[in-house]
């Protein structure tokens, strides 16, 4: 098997959407947030065409033309590696325009998963090149990046050659019951009207949006674990406050 070359700091790595474009303004912001955090370690970002676009299905592009932004980032000399924009329901439509000729000429690094293992089998097994079930490009935004992160970049840097379990995983928060659902319309307004901004941001994100915690930390650029401590507290302050109210009534 062929193990392309390990990437290093001056390197630029290529984003693409192979499957779903991102047009939601949060997840952009999260995108953003991750480009700037790989610039700060000292790489340079390309990012094609599509991945900011949508069309009704909530495909980026065309298969004709994600296949064609994908090659000409396998083809790119300056391109150390790519990174898929998100996952999606598509990707097979690229696949025939693929060129798996110029990944054997031209082996990198290829890094994504859902939608993308579609691509990653075929890199491993057609073309015989190794490739990383592994972050979207978006997993980068948060500040500092959890282990898992971190790892799913040392793999692409040489650093992390076995990956192993970890002791926990993130909860689906977004779909936790919680206790806020029992609270009175009328209540709950007045409640985050007097919630402050940095607690009220991370509720908002999480409740109207359905932003895990991961998602929440890249959008903001904070830490998982001040995310976690956020959502928490803010949650908290509603409660007292709306118990408060109900004694006084």
């Amino acid at each position: 098997m062929i193990f392309p070359k390990y990437i290093k700091k001056g390197d630029t790595i290529g984003v693409t959407a192979t499957s779903s474009g991102i047009v939601n303004e949060l997840k952009q912001k999260r995108i953003k947030n991750a480009i700037k955090n790989f610039e700060n370690r000292g790489y340079n970002v390309k990012v094609t065409d599509n991945v900011y676009t949508s069309d009704w299905r909530g495909c980026s592009s065309t298969g004709k033309e994600r296949g064609e932004q994908f090659n000409e980032l396998v083809k790119n000399k300056d391109v150390s590696c790519i990174f898929s924009v998100a996952g999606g329901d598509y990707l097979m439509e690229m696949l025939e325009y693929v060129d798996f000729e110029s990944i054997k000429n031209n082996p990198k690094w290829f890094q994504g998963f859902s939608d993308n293992t579609t691509l990653i089998y075929p890199i491993v097994t057609k073309c015989d090149v190794a490739a990383v079930y592994g972050c979207h490009i978006s997993d980068f935004g948060m500040k500092p990046w959890q282990k898992p992160v971190e790892n799913a970049l040392g793999v692409l840097e040489g650093t992390v050659k076995k990956q192993e379990s970890f002791d926990f995983y993130e909860s689906d928060i977004k779909n936790e019951e919680t206790a806020l659902s029992n609270i009175g319309v009328e209540r709950l307004k007045q409640a985050l009207r007097r919630l402050p901004k940095e607690y009220y941001d991370v509720l908002m994100l999480n409740v109207k949006f359905g932003c895990s915690l991961s998602e929440m930390s890249g959008i903001l650029g904070i830490s998982y674990q001040a995310v976690r401590y956020k959502l928490r507290k803010a949650r908290s302050i509603l409660l007292k406050e709306t118990e408060v109210k109900n004694e006084q009534h």
